[in-house]
Order: C-alpha cells, then sequence, then structure tokens
C-alpha cells in the first residue's frame, strides 16, 4: 500500500515539474548565478551579506510559488479539476513542497557559495531570515494567484509588497521584510508564520471554490 502511494507520488511530482515547475525553477537558479556578477560577494561583512541574500536572492520566493495555478488558468482543465477537486488540491500541494524545498535549497547554496568566498556572517540566522522573507513574498504571490486566476495580479502583488519594503522600511513593522539589516530577527517569525497561513488559506480557498462550482 505505502509502495503504491509512493510511486504515485513520485510520478505526480514528476509530471508536475515537467509541467510547470522546469521553467521556473531555471529562472531560480538563473537569478541566483547572476547574484556573484550583480554584486561582490567576496569578502563580505555580515552587512553586505544580508543585503545580498535578504534583498536580492529572497526574490526567488516570488519566482517559484507565484505561478503554482497557472495550468488552471486553461479553460479546459480548469473544469476537468473541477470534478476531482481533492486529487487537484493534492497536486497543487505537491507542487507547493517541491517549490518551497527548492526555495530553501537555493537559498542554502548561496549561503555556502558566499561562505567559499570567505563572506562573514552568522550562517543559520542569515539562511533562515533569507527562507522566511522568500517565503512571505512567494505566499502573497501564491494567494493573490489564488483569489484571482491571474499569475500576473499575483506577480504585481508581491513585487508591489517587496517595493513597499523600500518606502515604508520599519514602518510595515512585523511584516518588514529586511529586517536583518537592521539587525532584528524578531520580524522573521511573523513573516514564517504568516507566509504559512496564507499558504494553507489559499489552499482552502481552491477548495471551497472548487466545491461550489462542482454543486452549481
Amino acid at each position: 500500500m505505502y509502495l503504491t502511494a509512493s510511486k504515485k507520488l513520485l510520478e505526480i511530482a514528476k509530471y508536475q515539474f515537467k509541467l510547470i515547475l522546469t521553467a521556473h525553477f531555471s529562472i531560480a537558479v538563473a537569478l541566483c548565478l547572476l547574484t556573484p556578477f550583480m554584486f561582490s560577494v567576496r569578502y563580505l561583512d555580515s552587512h553586505g551579506s544580508t543585503f545580498v541574500l535578504e534583498r536580492f536572492v529572497s526574490l526567488i520566493g516570488a519566482i517559484l510559488l507565484t505561478p503554482l495555478f497557472m495550468p488552471e488558468q486553461d479553460k479546459n482543465i480548469a473544469e476537468l479539476v473541477q470534478s476531482k477537486r481533492t486529487e487537484h488540491i493534492f497536486t497543487i500541494f505537491v507542487r507547493l513542497a517541491i517549490s518551497v524545498l527548492f526555495m530553501a535549497f537555493c537559498i542554502a547554496m548561496m549561503g555556502i557559495v558566499m561562505r567559499l568566498l570567505q563572506c562573514d556572517f552568522e550562517m543559520g540566522t542569515l539562511l533562515t531570515g533569507t527562507f522566511a522573507t522568500a517565503l512571505f513574498l512567494g505566499a502573497i504571490g501564491f494567494a493573490f494567484h489564488a483569489v484571482t486566476n491571474n499569475v500576473v495580479i499575483g506577480y504585481l502583488a508581491a513585487l508591489t509588497y517587496y517595493l513597499l519594503n523600500f518606502t515604508l522600511g520599519s514602518k510595515l513593522k512585523n511584516v518588514f521584510l529586511f529586517s536583518l539589516t537592521r539587525s532584528s530577527f524578531n520580524e522573521k517569525y511573523w513573516l514564517l508564520g504568516l507566509g504559512a497561513l496564507l499558504l494553507l488559506a489559499s489552499l482552502l480557498w481552491k477548495i471551497a471554490v472548487a466545491k461550489t462550482s462542482l454543486y452549481k
């Protein structure tokens, strides 16, 4: 039974990767690979390392999580999945899990590369903080995409909030994205918690909408 379930999960994961994740994974990798060319990441101090990871690499959260409902924007696919809402939500969850794990992997690899380039920073704190920022940005895009069924609006919502952090700064208080540059980690707990809640609420929203559509 467990072997069969594992095989089915692996098949779904492989299919979803080919269907939607490959392109966005490639963009996220490209952004990480471009980082050393856009910033001088050799011999950075703690503040410089924080700037690169927290304010730039964290954008991969929006890249990876925002577009996960894209296949369902096709009307024919949307009608098909409405009749299989449980299986559909499970598929979305698989996409989400793969994307979050890959996001964590990219951030960790960037941290390792920067450490090899003699950057000076506290690895656990900075990588966890960057992950929290990326997750929250991605969750904003994911939520707006879920509600509007429009990936462009999802991207715009995430980008708008990202830019607001440069103008409003610490006025955003517990949801300020770049708190590590001000030597504060408390905001990261809020970003992790609220990001997870946004992802969960978006999935529940999709379940509710699919159920309503099914019985119309």
